[in-house]
């Protein structure tokens, strides 16, 4: 597991980045612990990140209203979070 300091690293640059932008699509590897994939893939799309926060190893989109479908992405050693350069 990352350490704090690393996550809130990671949570500065995405805000530096992504905040305020569109999400353009929504491609999804491995999705035995999404309890419905295909919502996402549907709902995502269109979505503006409103916020990029940090609870403890814990980081949170917050992206405008649709559906009230929340994101969560705990970060992990092994496979970092990717964020295409197709963000809107």
């Amino acid at each position: 597991m990352p350490e704090l300091p690393e996550v809130e690293t990671v949570a500065r640059g995405l805000r530096q980045t992504i905040l305020g932008r569109r999400i353009l699509s929504v491609t999804l590897g491995k999705t035995d612990f999404i309890d419905d994939p295909a919502a996402l893939e549907q709902d995502l799309p269109g979505r503006q990140i409103e916020a990029v926060e940090r609870y403890g190893k814990f980081m949170l989109l917050r992206l405008s209203a649709v559906n009230g479908i929340p994101v969560r992405r705990q970060m992990g050693m092994r496979r970092p979070p990717r964020f295409s350069s197709t963000w809107g």
